[in-house]
């Protein structure tokens, strides 16, 4: 059974909508759930994300979406550096199709994206200004 990490643990008032939690370094985790959706951001290193019992290698410039209702791990972790942007879809006053917003799933998708350098220059300063 997959462990749970709860909204208290990681937001620090009730109703904040998003925070940033730094992995450096991210270590081996073993498989869990959220209370809430996360994209990850990887900055340095590699490592296998298992995602819903699907293995992916992911190094620096991955994006990569995780529902609240997914299952996942990080394992053979090298140097693996990440942010976690953590946010909770019921505390957003906004109208949106977040199912237009973010990548699809599925067998053959593994849910993200993959940044070059400027993107990730500019990614860094949004992440720093949500952070504070």
């Amino acid at each position: 059974m997959a462990l749970i990490l709860s909204r208290d643990d990681y937001f620090p008032a009730t109703t904040l909508p998003v925070a940033v939690a730094e992995r450096m370094p991210q270590p081996s985790f073993p498989p869990h759930r959220h209370e809430f959706s996360e994209i990850v951001i990887v900055w340095r290193g590699n490592g296998l994300h298992v995602l819903n019992d699907r293995p992916w290698l992911i190094t620096c410039g991955d994006v990569f979406y995780i529902r609240d209702s997914d299952c996942h791990s990080y394992d053979s972790v090298n140097d693996l550096v990440l942010d976690n942007i953590l946010y909770c879809r019921d505390r957003f006053g906004l109208a949106l199709d977040w199912n237009q917003l973010l990548p699809q799933q599925g067998p053959d998708a593994p849910g993200g994206w993959r940044l070059t350098t400027r993107g990730m220059a500019l990614a860094r300063g949004v992440i720093s200004q949500l952070g504070a």
